[in-house]
């Protein structure tokens, strides 16, 4: 007689889903230690696959124990997207943001009277990409005191791309002027819960702590594991809650999330999808941003391969997450890891692009298969 799994294996291989070569990549990686485990989640149109290596640390650390499909992981600046510019896409569409206004409009005391909305989302402020916080813990109204009274511009609003966190710090000082409530609570109340995202947090509560991987050992500023809070400095000193990073989901969140960008079961326009995601062109630089998304990214090994087509978007996360989708293709792909677990030192730039190219190419032979 059969084992379940073998018979599991003979049922997919017969309808051509066999995922062993991206099974075999990823325990590869995990073995040479790139990460502990990660979770990985696709939705082919209509069909959805999830995938778990590995486990939350190394065999034999101290707190390790089973990852699971429903994990909880650090998004890092996943949360950008998910989180600060989705509200800043609604209040948009509702009429109570204009991308096209200064910053000054919502926030006065907010130093720098060129930057407009546009410019926090495309990055190219000319804020810094962070503040300088050295090796000690900050307050949250220190970090907003620094940003308010002595920022200053690199470059002329509009002219240079620059990653910065600082500009989504910015857009959540906006997004809660207008709303009159903070972060967290605006998305929870209208993206989270509507979308039945129902592991989607910022400032997890501590009886998750056992779904969610720890990221780093931090022996220089907090002096512990870090686990259960989020590991950027920035967010941290924020309390938790940041337009940059904070949020932590689950691959089934987030595939639903990414569903809804794709204009199923949406909470938004899909012009106004479109709009968000498609890349800003004249600008005076190679780009490859939309309003907060990225699109197909201009370097050696893009996170959605090179097999994405010029129509996708998504977002990298520095923990190790990623969220890619195809509109040509009705392909979405989400992973997750944690990467930074033990100390920070690897890097998950070629797997991201490896990984995605693995899918599409299993995915392309079974519907060659059932064609």
């Amino acid at each position: 007689m059969y084992s379940l799994g073998l018979m599991l294996l003979m049922v997919n291989l017969a309808l051509g889903q066999d995922f062993t070569a991206l099974d075999d990549y990823v325990e590869l990686q995990i073995e040479q230690k790139r990460f502990p485990g990660a979770v990985i989640g696709i939705q082919d149109g209509n069909y959805q696959y999830t995938f778990k290596y590995g486990r939350t640390e190394y065999p034999g650390d101290p707190e390790d124990q089973a990852l699971l499909k429903t994990s909880i992981f650090d998004l890092a600046s996943v949360s950008k997207v998910v989180g600060c510019t989705t509200a800043a896409m609604l209040l948009w569409e509702q009429g109570r943001l204009n991308v096209e206004e200064s910053v000054q409009y919502y926030v006065p005391e907010f130093p720098h009277p060129t930057v407009r909305i546009r410019h926090l989302l495309l990055h190219n402020s000319g804020l810094p990409a962070d503040a300088p916080l050295g090796n000690r813990i900050w307050t949250k109204e220190e970090v907003l005191d620094w940003l308010y009274t002595k920022s200053t511009l690199l470059s002329t609003p509009g002219q240079k791309y620059l990653y910065s966190d600082l500009s989504m710090v910015t857009l959540q000082q906006v997004i809660e002027r207008i709303t009159e409530t903070t972060l967290d609570v605006y998305l929870d109340e209208n993206i989270f819960k509507p979308l039945g995202m129902q592991s989607t947090m910022f400032n997890p509560s501590a009886d998750l702590k056992y779904r969610i991987p720890p990221t780093q050992r931090d022996e220089v500023v907090r002096k512990r594991l870090i686990w259960g809070e989020v590991h950027d400095p920035t967010a941290f000193y924020l309390e938790g809650v940041s337009g940059n990073a904070g949020l932590f989901s689950t691959v089934y969140d987030l595939l639903k999330f990414m569903q809804m960008m794709l204009g199923k079961n949406s909470l938004f326009k899909y012009e106004t999808l479109l709009y968000w995601t498609k890349v800003e062109e004249g600008l005076p630089y190679a780009n490859s941003r939309a309003l907060g998304w990225d699109t197909v990214p201009i370097q050696t090994y893009p996170p959605c391969g090179s097999k994405f087509s010029k129509n996708s978007f998504g977002h990298t996360g520095y923990t190790g997450t990623s969220v890619w989708a195809d509109r040509d293709t009705d392909l979405i792909v989400v992973i997750l890891t944690n990467r930074v677990y033990p100390d920070d030192k690897t890097s998950v730039v070629q797997f991201r692009y490896e990984v995605t190219n693995i899918i599409v190419d299993i995915l392309k032979k079974q519907h060659e298969l059932t064609q």
